[in-house]
C-alpha cells in the first residue's frame, strides 16, 4: 500500500509541521474579513438586490460559498460564487444572493418563504426587545431571572390575515431550584414581546424543575458564517492519516452538519470523500416536548488550552474539557480541538441547538479505524425530565479507494440467507441493524479488493417510527442529497425520500447511518451518553497471517471451526469478536515483525492440526508446548499493543490454561 507523501495533501497543499505537536497542517483557502463585507456591501447595493431590499429593515443572517461536490477528483478550490441571505423583517420573507466572489458581480436574487434557525444577532436583538418590556425588564435587571436559549428556538404565528410570521423564543429562568421557567415570543417583524403565561409554547410546556442540569453559559457562542478549514496529516513523520477538516459553524447542509471531514486518506488510499452529520432531531414521549430539528453550526464554548493551527482549530496536549468531563457548561474556546489520546489523533467541538449540547468526536486509529461518535448533554431546563430520544444521522460518502465500482454487502449471524453470512446491495434500501444477528455492513472496491466494516455501536439502537431507519444505502448525487432540506417535511428525517430503486452495485455511493439513543434521566440519570459507528479495515488477521505460506491449505480447518464450535459456543463468540474489532492492529503488529508472525504461522499451523481433527471418539487435544507457544505470542502481542489491544487479550490469556490436555470442543465448554 503507497504512503501519503509527508508534508503534501491528496490534492497537492503542502502541509507543515505544527511546533509542538505531532501533526502537519495546512489552510487551503480563506476568505478574508475584508473580502466577506467586501461582497456583502456590493451584492447589497446592487440595483438587482436592492429592488427587494430597498427601503426594508433587514439583515445579514448568513454568508456562504455557493459548492457543487461534483467533481471528487478536482480537491478543493475556491468557490466562484457566494450566497448572501438577508432577512427582510418588513416584507416577512428571505432574500438569498447568489453572486461572484469576492467582487459580488453578477447577483442572482430570489425570495424565500422559509424560517431559518435565529442567528445569535437576531436572539440578542430579541433579549433587548425583552429587556425594555416593563413585564420582565426590571426582573432581569435586578438579576432575579436569567436568560437562556428556550427549544423549540422560534413559532409560527399568523396574524389576522393569514400571513405566516417568524416568531423568536427567549427563555426567563428564576434564580433558585424548583421554580418554573418562562419563555417569551418576540415577533422581530412587528418589534413586539409577548408572554405565554404559566402554559408555554406547544412544544415545550413549561413544568417545575431543572433535573439538576447545569446552567446555560455566558460566552461568546460562534455560528454559521466564519471561515474554517484545515489540512490535517498525521503522524508527522510517515503519515498515516490525511484530510480536510471543516468546523461546524463552516459546515455543509442546512442545518450544517457539525466537525466534517473530506478527501479522508489512510495511507495514501481514499477511504471517504465527506463524512458528517446533517440531520439530528430529538422525539419525546407522548410528545410532552417538541419534536425537534437541531442544527449543528453554534459552536458552544469548553475548556482546550493549547495553541490555534488555523482559525477554529485548536491543537492541545492534554484532552480538552467539555460538559460531558465537568459538568458544567462554558469555557474558553470555540471551535474544533486537535489532541492525541490512547495513541490516537482526536478530534472533537461542543455545539448548542437550544439548551441541548452535542460532544462529536472524530477518533483516528493508526490501524485504519476511524470511531464516529457523538455525545449527549443538556443544560438546565425542564423538558429533559422528560423520557426522550435522540436521533442522529452521519452521511458517509465511501470512496474506496475511487469514487465508482464501490459495493455494500450485509453481514449476518445467524445468516438469513442458506450458506452465506454475507449478501450484497443491489438496488437503493433502506436496512435496520439486528443485533440478535451481530448486523454489520460491508464496503468495498470490487476492482481493488480493498474495504472496509461498518460496525454498529452498542448504544445505536434501532429505529422506531419517528426514527425511520438505521441505514440507508443510496446512489451519489452530491449537494443536491446532502441533506433531506429538498424533501423535508417536518422534524423527522425524511431520506426514504431519496430510495427510489436506483443501481448502487459497482457505483458511487452513499451510506446513511441513524443512531437512536432513548434518555430517560430518572433511570441512567443526567450524564452524558454516546453513540457512533466504528469504520475498520476489513483486515482477517488469519488469513493475513497465513498469506504465501504453506498453511494456506489449511485456512478450511480453521473456518469450520469457527463457523462450528466457536459461533455456538459464548466464550468463542466473544474470542471472534476480539478478534474482527483488533484485526488491524494485529495484522500491523505481525507485518511489522517477521519473527513474530514466523511464530504466529507455525502457531496456527498447530491449532489447525488439533482443530481439524473432527473425530469425537478420539479428538486432538492441546498439548502443553502447544499452550505454552500461545501464551508466548499472546504476551508478545500484549507488549506490543495499544492499551485497547492489551485490554482485549486478557480474556483470552486468562482462559489458556484451562484448555491444557482438552479437545477444542471441551476447552470451549469449560469456559462457558
Amino acid at each position: 500500500m503507497s504512503k501519503q507523501a509527508v508534508g503534501v495533501s491528496p490534492t497537492g497543499t503542502r502541509l507543515s509541521a505544527v511546533r509542538g505537536s505531532n501533526l502537519r497542517a495546512a489552510v487551503p483557502f480563506q476568505a478574508s474579513e475584508r473580502d466577506r463585507a467586501s461582497f456583502v456591501r456590493a451584492v447589497r447595493r446592487h440595483r438587482k438586490v436592492d429592488e427587494f431590499l430597498r427601503g426594508a429593515r433587514h439583515r445579514l443572517i448568513s454568508l456562504r460559498p455557493v459548492e457543487s461536490l461534483e467533481d471528487k477528483d478536482s480537491g478543493p478550490v475556491p468557490p466562484k460564487r457566494w450566497e448572501a441571505r438577508f432577512f427582510d423583517y418588513t416584507n416577512n420573507r428571505v432574500v438569498k444572493v447568489q453572486a461572484r466572489f469576492p467582487a459580488g458581480a453578477g447577483p442572482v436574487a430570489s425570495v424565500s418563504r422559509e424560517f431559518p434557525v435565529p442567528t445569535e444577532d437576531e436572539w440578542a436583538e430579541a433579549l433587548e426587545l425583552v429587556r425594555s418590556d416593563r413585564r420582565f425588564g426590571r426582573s432581569l435587571e435586578r438579576g432575579s431571572v436569567a436568560p437562556f436559549h428556550p427549544m423549540p428556538p422560534l413559532a409560527l404565528a399568523q396574524d389576522s390575515g393569514g400571513e405566516v410570521e417568524r416568531v423568536l423564543h427567549v427563555g426567563l429562568r428564576a434564580r433558585g431550584r424548583g421554580t418554573k421557567a418562562q419563555i417569551v415570543a418576540v415577533n422581530l417583524i412587528r418589534q413586539e414581546v409577548t408572554s405565554y403565561g404559566d402554559v408555554g409554547p406547544v412544544q415545550a410546556p413549561l413544568t417545575e424543575g431543572d433535573c439538576q442540569a447545569p446552567s446555560e453559559a455566558s460566552c461568546d457562542v460562534q455560528t454559521s458564517g466564519p471561515p474554517g478549514q484545515c489540512w490535517i496529516s498525521w503522524p508527522t513523520s510517515s503519515p498515516l492519516w490525511t484530510f480536510l477538516a471543516i468546523r461546524p459553524s463552516a459546515s455543509s447542509g442546512q442545518n450544517a452538519s457539525g466537525v466534517e471531514l473530506r478527501y479522508v486518506d489512510y495511507q495514501g488510499k481514499r477511504v471517504l470523500y465527506q463524512a458528517h452529520i446533517p440531520i439530528l432531531n430529538v422525539k419525546y414521549d407522548q410528545d410532552a416536548c417538541g419534536p425537534y430539528r437541531d442544527w449543528m453550526s453554534q459552536e458552544m464554548c469548553f475548556d482546550a488550552s493549547g495553541r490555534d493551527i488555523a482559525p477554529g482549530f485548536r491543537w492541545c496536549d492534554s484532552p480538552p474539557q467539555t460538559i460531558c468531563d465537568t459538568n458544567r457548561d462554558g469555557g474558553n474556546y470555540n471551535g474544533v480541538a486537535i489532541y492525541e489520546d490512547a495513541g490516537e489523533l482526536v478530534l472533537t467541538s461542543v455545539m448548542a441547538a437550544g439548551w441541548y449540547r452535542y460532544i462529536q468526536e472524530w477518533r483516528f486509529n493508526p490501524f485504519g479505524i476511524i470511531h464516529a461518535r457523538l455525545k449527549f448533554a443538556a443544560t438546565g431546563t425542564y423538558c429533559i425530565c422528560n423520557p426522550h430520544t435522540h436521533h442522529a444521522y452521519w452521511r458517509f460518502d465511501f470512496d474506496i479507494t475511487t469514487p465508482g465500482y464501490n459495493l455494500v454487502e450485509e453481514f449476518n449471524d445467524p445468516p438469513i440467507f442458506p450458506g452465506t453470512n454475507w449478501h450484497k446491495k443491489v438496488y437503493e434500501i433502506k436496512r435496520y441493524r439486528d443485533y440478535s444477528r451481530n448486523r454489520k455492513w460491508r464496503v468495498s472496491n470490487t476492482v481493488t479488493g480493498d474495504s472496509y466494516h461498518l460496525v454498529p455501536g452498542p448504544n445505536d439502537g434501532v429505529a422506531d417510527s419517528f426514527g425511520q431507519g438505521d441505514l440507508w444505502v443510496l446512489r451519489y448525487h452530491g449537494a443536491a442529497e446532502i441533506d433531506d432540506s429538498s424533501v423535508w417535511a417536518g422534524d423527522q428525517a425524511n431520506l426514504d425520500a431519496f430510495v427510489n430503486g436506483e443501481l448502487v452495485e459497482n457505483q458511487d455511493l452513499v451510506v446513511w447511518y441513524g443512531a437512536h439513543f432513548y434518555h430517560d434521566i430518572t433511570h441512567s440519570g443526567a450524564e452524558c451518553h454516546e453513540v457512533g459507528p466504528d469504520i475498520v479495515p476489513a483486515a482477517c488477521v488469519v488469513q493475513e497471517t497465513a498469506q504465501g505460506t504453506d498453511m494456506e491449505a489449511q485456512l478450511d480447518d480453521l473456518r469450520a471451526f469457527r463457523d462450528q464450535d466457536l459461533r455456538p459456543s459464548a466464550f468463542g463468540s466473544r474470542l471472534i469478536e476480539l478478534l474482527e474489532a483488533n484485526d488491524p492492529e494485529l495484522v500491523s503488529l505481525l507485518r511489522s515483525d517477521q519473527r513474530l508472525r514466523s511464530r504466529a504461522v507455525n502457531l496456527l499451523r498447530d491449532v489447525a492440526s488439533v482443530v481439524g481433527t473432527r473425530t469425537e471418539r478420539l479428538p486432538a487435544v492441546f498439548e502443553e508446548e502447544l499452550i505454552r507457544r500461545a501464551e508466548e505470542l499472546l504476551e508478545a502481542l500484549h507488549e506490543r499493543g495499544s492499551p485497547r489491544l492489551r485490554e482485549a487479550l486478557s480474556e483470552p490469556r486468562g482462559a489458556l490454561p484451562r484448555f491444557r490436555g482438552l479437545s477444542a470442543r471441551e476447552g470451549l465448554r469449560s469456559q462457558d
